[in-house]
């Protein structure tokens, strides 16, 4: 288990992460076009993305059941499920363009874990091959909305369109 101090912040890049082995399971991939339990909307960095209403199996059952945990008259949707690699590699480095402009100064170390703190890289500082977690289909972007279909603040919400999926609330 990853052991960080009480205030350390551990980036998805730092090295004890890194190490932690991805192992495939075959685990077959729930596409939430496909069910009513579980709401969707549109991808707000990539309105285009098709691939991101699909996630783990195991991941949209725990998503099924933390949802029965919340107080009545909220609900999940998910804006971003599996991502391919290519467009993985894209969002990284349009996010290393726009740290680039925010610290022009700045090393390309401290660029790279600058980010590293939005969005996973698909090659590592050292070069080597990284396996996103939203590429695996374990990761998932997530925010609250009410009865009303109306995101909750939450820090940061994404622009949000139209609800994909509109399930009756229970």
């Amino acid at each position: 288990m990853l052991a960080a101090a009480k205030d350390e912040i551990v980036l998805i890049a730092d090295p004890r992460v890194l190490a932690i082995p991805i192992l495939d399971t075959s685990e077959a991939l729930i596409d939430l076009r496909n069910q009513t339990k579980i709401l969707y909307g549109p991808s707000p960095e990539i309105p285009n993305n098709l691939d991101y209403t699909r996630m783990r199996k195991t991941v949209y059952e725990k998503l099924k059941e933390a949802q029965t945990l919340l107080p009545k008259g909220l609900r999940f949707c998910i804006y971003e499920g599996y991502r391919s690699l290519s467009l993985q590699k894209m969002l990284f480095d349009n996010r290393l363009l726009v740290v680039k402009e925010l610290y022009p100064t700045w090393s390309s170390h401290q660029l790279f874990d600058e980010a590293i703190k939005m969005v996973s890289p698909v090659v590592n500082k050292d070069g080597s091959s990284n396996i996103p977690p939203h590429s695996t289909g374990a990761a998932i972007n997530i925010y609250l909305i009410n009865e009303k279909g109306e995101a909750i603040e939450m820090g940061y919400t994404p622009r949000i369109g139209k609800m994909m999926s509109m399930a009756p609330f229970h």
